[in-house]
């Protein structure tokens, strides 16, 4: 498991590392939306500066998707945020947001200040 789901008051931060799979970003989501208080998120954080590679299945970024889709029903007021700066992570975060199925907007950083900063909560 390559990451840390990291609970904060408004929303979640995953802090990732060595190399991750778009599997992991999907059991990620399992985890994250099992949480009893997900209703009341506005925000994921996804923070990649620590991770080394990342392999891409775009089959499980339609997954993704589909899983945040069904997550809106209950909770539309999330945004997705991703830091990082490796071309497989940047080409992830479009193949999720092009198939359509997520209602969550997401961007993509360079840092943590300025995804802080679009999701306008401190930590």
């Amino acid at each position: 498991m390559p990451y840390a789901i990291i609970h904060e008051a408004q929303g979640v931060l995953v802090k990732w590392w060595g190399h991750a799979s778009s599997a992991d970003v999907v059991r990620m989501q399992e985890q994250a939306h099992a949480n009893p208080n997900y209703d009341q998120f506005r925000y994921s954080i996804h923070d990649f500066s620590e991770c080394v590679g990342f392999s891409c299945d775009l089959a499980d970024m339609e997954y993704s998707a589909a899983i945040d889709a069904a997550a809106g029903r209950t909770n539309q007021r999330v945004k997705v945020a991703v830091v990082t700066n490796l071309p497989e992570v940047l080409q992830a975060a479009q193949a999720y947001w092009d198939n359509g199925l997520s209602p969550y907007p997401i961007r993509t950083f360079s840092t943590l200040e300025d995804a802080r900063t679009w999701v306008a909560v401190a930590p």
